[in-house]
């Protein structure tokens, strides 16, 4: 005879199928490719939460990011190092990873969840970091070369 207030045996959530990415992984994306690549794998993260508006603000959030880093990063005068917006960069997303997923991510690994590929994250940084200098390039080959000898 089984005991009726046993609790059940089951997982209530599969943990073990849900491939997430950590906060490193998505610091390291976003030094290969830009901010918007570490929001990639944030909002990655987020759907396989089930959290698909939260995923859609993210990548909005990833995309208007790195085309403010760029503006600024093309503003800024010579003596400043544009490597201190990069490492900025790289250090707050790696700060809004961790509070945004740190606790759930850290929860499910304990839980024998698995830890999504390096190499995933690699590519990804990779991919937009292509697409990226694409943009640029596009973008220089289209401009006038005039405007950019102007003085701000």
């Amino acid at each position: 005879m089984t005991n009726p207030y046993a609790p059940p045996e089951t997982d209530l959530i599969p943990i073990g199928d849900i491939k997430l990415y950590s906060s490193g992984q998505v610091a390291w994306s976003t030094f290969l490719g830009s901010p918007f690549a570490g929001c990639l794998l944030l909002a990655t993260n987020f759907r396989r939460f089930g959290k698909s508006k939260a995923s859609n603000v993210t990548l909005v959030a990833g995309f208007i990011g790195t085309a403010l880093l760029l503006v600024l990063s093309y503003f800024l005068p010579d003596n400043i190092p544009t490597s201190a917006l990069s490492g900025g960069s790289i250090f707050g997303m790696y700060q809004v990873a961790k509070a945004l997923q740190g606790k759930i991510y850290e929860e499910r690994i304990a839980l024998g969840g698995v830890k999504a590929s390096a190499w995933a994250a690699t590519g990804i940084g990779l991919l937009c970091m292509i697409c990226l200098l694409g943009i640029i390039f596009g973008i220089a080959f289209v401009v006038p070369e005039d405007w950019f000898d102007s003085e701000f």
